[in-house]
């Protein structure tokens, strides 16, 4: 039986939000295969892969994403996160900026750019960030 990209994404998406990750990561090649050019599967997958201990490989996998779509302030915002979550907090302060840039409005993306730039040391950036 041949599933849509729509069916797997919904199935490793209920699975994520259970924390199955052994069950979510089973579909992370699907989506990135027939949705490579789609956000919503790269962010996906890449979360799964680094909630799965391959962190190296979701930060590869959002770079060469957010070098096709350079606009894409999910992309971009999750390309920061993860750098952040593997302790390359400077390099994150940078996508951080980037991804707010991108869309001032969002206010998860100015969140996660306050909580780094505290976990950066820069407290006072961090309250005129919100």
């Amino acid at each position: 039986m041949n599933e849509s990209l729509a069916e797997v994404y919904e199935r490793a998406r209920r699975h994520a939000n259970a924390s199955d990750w052994q069950a979510a990561g089973r579909d992370v090649e699907t989506l990135l295969t027939f949705g490579g050019n789609d956000a919503a599967s790269i962010n996906l997958a890449t979360m799964i892969l680094f909630r799965s201990g391959a962190a190296d490989r979701a930060i590869g996998l959002l770079r060469a994403a957010v070098e096709r779509m350079p606009n894409d302030a999910s992309l971009v915002g999750n390309l920061a996160n993860a750098l952040y979550e593997s302790g390359a907090h400077r390099e994150s302060l940078e996508w951080h900026a980037s991804a707010v840039a991108l869309d001032a409005t969002n206010p998860g993306l100015q969140l996660n750019r306050a909580i780094a730039l505290r976990g950066a040391g820069e407290r006072e950036q961090a309250i005129e960030a919100l």
